[in-house]
């Protein structure tokens, strides 16, 4: 269970994935949700499968997939594109890894943050955040693993408010003693809530 906690809190905060090449520890962080449409063309872009390495489209799309792992990496593109292939490998894992929200085994490219009762965009997502008080600045600047971590906790907090809400108006069809009996437990519970 502390595994699951610990897992919630690194998506929650964005916690990069840490990896050591060329010498030197790395933390490649998330795509943040203000990269989303970058990101997502240079995968469809992706050159088809059995075109020679050596071809023209290859090279470019490996650049600009190096460019993106520069970015996430905050290290300078000509190290990157320097390191080792074994050690180049290591670090495209990390940025997979740091990026699992978006893709998934055999489902390719996700549309939306996953837990959302209906399937809904990216967009869509963004729109619940600001409605709920989120910045649209600091939603750019988001790991999708943090747009779902927020998607749920605001899923669940607006569920408690209609089961509350739901519980208020049932006590208030109560008699007056059932009613009073509603109202004190209702403040009890928000005693042991505190300040």
């Amino acid at each position: 269970m502390s595994a699951a906690i610990a897992d919630e809190l690194d998506a929650l905060f964005a916690a990069p994935v840490r990896v050591t090449v060329g010498g030197r520890q790395v933390a490649v962080r998330g795509v943040w949700l203000g990269e989303l449409a970058e990101f997502l063309r240079i995968y469809a872009d992706k050159p088809a499968e059995g075109t020679p390495d050596d071809a023209p489209e290859v090279a470019a799309w490996a650049a600009r997939i190096l460019s993106v792992l520069s970015r996430l990496s905050g290290e300078d593109e000509t190290w990157v594109a320097g390191l080792p292939e074994a050690q180049l490998d290591a670090l495209f894992g990390a940025m997979w890894q740091a990026n699992r929200v978006l893709f998934e085994p055999r489902a390719g490219v996700r549309h939306g943050p996953r837990g959302a009762r209906e399937h809904i965009s990216w967009a869509t997502a963004a729109a619940v955040l600001i409605e709920a008080g989120h910045r649209p600045e600091d939603i750019a600047r988001y790991s999708l693993a943090q747009v779902e971590q927020y998607m749920a906790a605001h899923a669940r907090l607006a569920a408690d408010r209609r089961v509350e809400a739901l519980s208020i108006a049932r006590a208030a069809q109560a008699d007056g003693k059932g009613f009073r009996q509603f109202l004190r437990s209702l403040e009890l519970a928000r005693a042991r809530l505190g300040r």
